[in-house]
């Protein structure tokens, strides 16, 4: 059953590239898991032999944050994306050779900037936010929770979702770069480059093991992968400190991990939605049980995650053990 559960963990989802690969090429990664062990103890004994002694976020190690040009061949600085009431900061556009802010600076303004009171928001954001709300009260969350998603929303639409999505999350760029598609294939998957992103859920599939909607759990996929494509369009690669910490070779890391929380806390109330399923534990355990990330008793803390070491009862999201999971798929769409 482990096998087949990595099986599906490298298959479900492919992300952005977070090297300065040209912004043409399509580079599939690892992606979102869903498994959560059942057991608590089977995820102390995951994540406890891993920890980082000294946490390497800009907190405790903010020396090495602010070292250029020995940190990064970039200065990066918090100051670097300021948010102000009642505007939308403008960020610098990447290119090949340079990606503006630093990953873990980057997560914490977006947060700051998405999480504010509405009455202080910029009008595109409230723009967005109204959009969505509108499609939510004709109908999106049934329409998205249906069977199969292509027989209720079609792709046009679903990429009007997206852009509202970014508009309200994501300082409204351009996320979409190729549009969206239903997958016709049995996985739910992303493809995307640095600049040229093209968003596939597969409209028929969903984890009937865990406790969220078909709906919220698609609504979540995506949200999921927008900030990975976010982090890998606007993150500084070359920062040679924390970098894999920070943003990992999935595209997350302790960015996404700080910017999925922050969407998991403020984004139901913003959407008008029950929930938002990002899996962020799911994806922690994994992420560590793969070796691709390290945590600290700090990060854990800052996760919302501080007990999963101490105590003997976890939330894990609705997780099963192994022989509970269930992948329910339907008939992939013809061409």
């Amino acid at each position: 059953m482990k096998t087949f559960l990595n099986a599906l963990r490298s298959s479900s989802y492919s992300t952005p590239s977070t090297s300065t690969a040209s912004s043409t090429s399509i580079s599939p990664l690892c992606g979102r898991p869903t498994h959560v062990p059942k057991d608590p103890t089977a995820i102390r004994a995951i994540i406890t032999p891993t920890l980082l002694e000294q946490c390497t976020c800009d907190i405790h190690s903010a020396a090495h944050y602010f070292d250029y040009p020995l940190s990064c061949h970039s200065e990066h600085l918090p100051s670097d994306l300021t948010i102000h009431p009642h505007r939308r900061p403008l960020l610098n556009e990447p290119d090949a050779h340079n990606h503006p802010y630093n990953a873990l600076f980057l997560a914490r303004a977006t947060v700051k900037w998405f999480a504010r009171e509405e009455e202080i928001m910029d009008a595109p954001q409230r723009g967005g936010l109204i959009v969505f709300r509108n499609m939510v009260k004709e109908g999106l969350m049934e329409r998205l929770n249906a069977a199969d998603c292509r027989k209720t929303l079609d792709e046009e639409y679903m990429g009007g979702v997206v852009r509202s999505l970014c508009d309200v999350f994501f300082f409204g760029e351009d996320l979409l770069g190729r549009g969206f598609k239903w997958s016709r294939s049995k996985e739910t998957e992303w493809e995307c480059g640095e600049k040229t992103p093209l968003i596939r859920i597969h409209p028929i599939s969903y984890d009937e093991a865990v406790y969220t909607s078909r709906a919220c759990q698609r609504l979540g996929a995506i949200m999921h992968d927008l900030i990975r494509v976010f982090l890998s369009q606007h993150a500084c690669p070359d920062c040679k400190w924390a970098w894999k910490e920070n943003v990992n070779i999935r595209g997350r890391g302790r960015a996404w991990q700080v910017m999925a929380k922050g969407i998991e806390e403020a984004g139901p109330k913003l959407l008008g939605v029950r929930d938002i399923g990002l899996r962020r534990l799911a994806c922690l355990v994994a992420d560590v049980e793969d070796e691709v990330e390290k945590v600290s008793r700090h990060d854990l803390e800052v996760y919302g995650y501080s007990k999963l070491l101490d105590v003997d009862e976890v939330e894990t999201e609705g997780g099963l053990d192994d022989e509970g999971w269930v992948m329910v798929d339907g008939i992939a769409p013809s061409p």
